[in-house]
């Protein structure tokens, strides 16, 4: 894994949620598991731009990729592989899909009861991924297809091992 290491003894993925969340002891360089060319070439995309970890303007995760005209297109949490149960503990059942293939374990689902399914969630060795693609600034749809978002998590997982 590539990082910046601050502490000798730290972990990478401490026991909490998203490390992006917290001010870590060592910064980890998440664009060595998806980078902006990884998204415009699943997607077709092009002129694609990763903001930093910037709650205020909904982009809180350690990945955040957005279209040329600033609108949210990806998002990308990391956190240890513990928290892929309390994901799958918060979508509600009926709300979510087993998906084989990606990780060792993941599901699709929407995060929003009665939306078109665009959060993939999986859990690869000691690792959970949580990803969500964003629905357009001007209208209520979503600007990566399903199987966009299971590619891209595909890359992600093969990246982690």
């Amino acid at each position: 894994m590539n990082k910046i290491s601050r502490e000798a003894n730290s972990t990478p993925f401490p026991n909490l949620g998203s490390v992006g969340m917290l001010v870590p002891s060592e910064v980890i360089l998440y664009e060595t598991y998806l980078t902006i060319a990884d998204v415009e070439q699943v997607t077709g995309l092009k002129n694609i731009r990763q903001i930093p970890f910037h709650p205020d303007k909904f982009l809180g995760s350690d990945l955040n990729f957005v279209s040329e005209d600033g609108c949210k297109i990806l998002s990308v949490e990391f956190s240890s592989a513990s928290q892929y149960k309390t994901y799958k503990d918060f979508v509600p059942k009926n709300f979510k899909t087993p998906l084989d293939g990606t990780g060792e374990e993941a599901f699709i689902g929407p995060d929003i009861e009665d939306q078109t399914p665009h959060l993939l969630v999986f859990r690869q060795g000691i690792h959970t991924v949580s990803m969500t693609a964003a629905t357009t600034c001007n209208a209520g749809k979503n600007r990566l297809t399903i199987d966009q978002l299971i590619n891209i998590g595909k890359i992600i997982a093969k990246r982690l091992i």
